[in-house]
């Protein structure tokens, strides 16, 4: 198979996995509560144990299916706002840093592909990645940390890189997948909220009785009464918390990994330089942690420190390349 036919079945590959994320995400949460709704029944002794799981299961898929209705739209039109705001991300202006974009303006007319918009993240921290969902939309990032560390050959092929994720739509299914793992902590904050409200407003009203009316004992069966809502919010919390690192892994392991394989390859034959992508995830290695307030982000980066496969088997990769 040629590399050009490798980039074809790659997009076809993403335009699919794009679809199945967006059609199957909505149930993994239900899912979970299901078993987990289920396993709680069968361990009190409860009957009907299935028929009330299916209830919490569906319930909750109808929950679901409400935010993701009122977040997809949403998400859609203010992605990359989040992803900036998530990253402390700015846009670079064309008077700023201006050998970046001549290697920029240069890799883009040599893929042939419309310059997407370059962003700037003020940090000592060596990365880069692309967003963006459409045609005119699509940006690439990079660290001040990075623009310092790398030479331009080194910094070239990691540009590269990121633009070869713009053609593979990699982007496209990164940040869908970003959007829809977003849902989640929303919906745990959601939750938590109605919850911690209602009991702010359950024991106001306690405290009201119990100060108007003489009865004995009546601060104590306040601060016990609360400290067993405390410890209700805590377990609850925790459960939601669990869901959703499990459906956050799913999300994850749902991206293939060979993507960053297809983004190398690109890198190289966009640039003919195997050797300065070497050097430059020799570099970065190491180096590339970033601080980030969307964990979904972070597999959209050059160099992931959660959930990357290696940067060894990257450089193995390339030297067998070459």
């Amino acid at each position: 198979m040629t590399y050009k036919q490798d980039i074809e079945a790659a997009v076809r590959a993403n335009t699919v996995r794009s679809m199945v994320l967006l059609g199957t995400f909505p149930f993994v949460l239900p899912l979970l509560v299901f078993v987990i709704a289920l396993a709680l029944q069968i361990a009190s002794g409860q009957s009907q144990a299935l028929g009330r799981a299916a209830q919490a299961g569906i319930v909750t898929l109808w929950v679901m299916l409400a935010v993701m209705a009122v977040w997809l739209p949403i998400g859609y039109l203010i992605h990359q706002w989040v992803i900036d705001r998530a990253t402390g991300a700015r846009l670079l202006r064309r008077d700023e840093l201006p050998h970046v974009w001549a290697i920029f303006e240069r890799l883009c007319t040599t893929a042939g592909m419309r310059l997407p918009a370059l962003r700037l993240i003020d940090t000592e921290a060596l990365n880069a990645f692309a967003s963006g969902l459409r045609e005119g939309g699509y940006s690439v990032t990079l660290t001040s940390g990075l623009v310092e560390a790398l030479d331009d050959d080194e910094l070239e092929t990691v540009m590269a890189h990121e633009l070869t994720h713009i053609q593979n739509h990699d982007v496209r299914l990164l940040v869908i997948a970003t959007v829809l793992v977003g849902t989640i902590p929303m919906l745990h904050d959601l939750v938590m909220k109605v919850f911690w409200g209602m009991v702010t407003f359950f024991m106001t009203i306690y405290r009201a009785i119990f100060t108007i009316l003489p009865i004995p004992g009546g601060r104590l069966i306040v601060s016990a009464s609360y400290g067993l809502f405390f410890a209700i919010g805590k377990i609850l919390a925790f459960i939601i918390g669990m869901i959703a690192t499990v459906a956050s892994l799913f999300i994850h392991f749902a991206l293939s990994r060979r993507r960053e394989f297809m983004a190398d390859a690109g890198a190289v034959a966009l640039t003919g330089k195997p050797r300065a992508l070497i050097g430059a995830l020799r570099r970065i290695s190491g180096m590339s942690t970033l601080e980030l307030s969307v964990e979904g982000i972070r597999a959209m980066l050059f160099d992931s420190s959660v959930f990357g496969f290696g940067r060894r088997s990257r450089r193995a990769s390339l030297r067998s390349r070459t």
